[in-house]
């Protein structure tokens, strides 16, 4: 199966990856440019990375790579005071909308910190 993973980088994207690859699946991970990968090398090889801070076609690369999932655990914002700037929130959820509808997947499953604090009105 073609899993895309955003959020590869952090806690749960990165063992979500990790299963999927050790289980034989073929996956692709959206980070930005800065991120650090903590993948062992054996693992970082099997990863096609798209780069969505420098690849403007991230959603030209996603129709080649042709996903039937997409798991996006990726989320700003989640310590400090970002953790309560509506700015920051906002951006999260219009670029979580922007990739729900970048490809037809047959499935999207999204967890991680957008479910633990998410947007809310002070």
């Amino acid at each position: 199966m073609k899993i895309f993973i955003t959020g590869a980088t952090g806690f749960l994207g990165l063992h979500i990856a990790n299963v999927a690859i050790n289980e034989g699946h073929t996956v692709m991970c959206l980070r930005r440019r800065t991120s650090i990968s903590l993948f062992d090398k054996i693992v970082e090889d099997k990863i096609e990375w798209l780069n969505n801070s420098v690849d403007s076609d991230w959603k030209q690369n996603l129709y080649v790579f042709a996903p039937e999932v997409l798991i996006h655990c990726a989320w700003d914002g989640v310590r400090g005071s970002s953790r309560d700037d509506a700015n920051v929130q906002l951006k999260n959820v219009e670029f979580s909308k922007e990739l729900f509808e970048a490809y037809p997947y047959k499935q999207i499953i999204s967890l991680g910190s957008q479910a633990e604090y998410g947007l809310y009105d002070s």
